[in-house]
């Protein structure tokens, strides 16, 4: 398994990044290791979830570097609202 930054996170230190992005005005933009602990899911859903669709929208800047926006963050936790089981949606 490779180490990646969200590896060698402590937990102190994703807490002060999920503030970050808590205090963070909405058209700021965060790497995926962010978004990843302000959901807690892992990287690889995050990625799945770029290639099959379905998931937060983000901007490609680089090759090598994905982010995401605030805004689309929040738009797509408030997406996933459901009053009841019977209303989940299998994804």
């Amino acid at each position: 398994m490779s180490t990646t930054k969200l590896n060698s996170m402590t937990i102190s230190e994703r807490i002060t990044e999920s503030e970050r992005f808590h205090l963070a005005a909405e058209c700021e933009t965060f790497p995926p290791e962010i978004i990843a602990i302000v959901l807690g899911v892992s990287l690889s859903w995050l990625q799945k979830k770029r290639c099959e669709g379905g998931g937060i929208p983000y901007s490609k800047i680089h090759y090598r570097k994905i982010v995401y926006r605030k805004s689309d963050v929040i738009s797509y936790i408030n997406s996933q609202i459901t009053n009841s089981t019977s209303q989940y949606r299998a994804v």
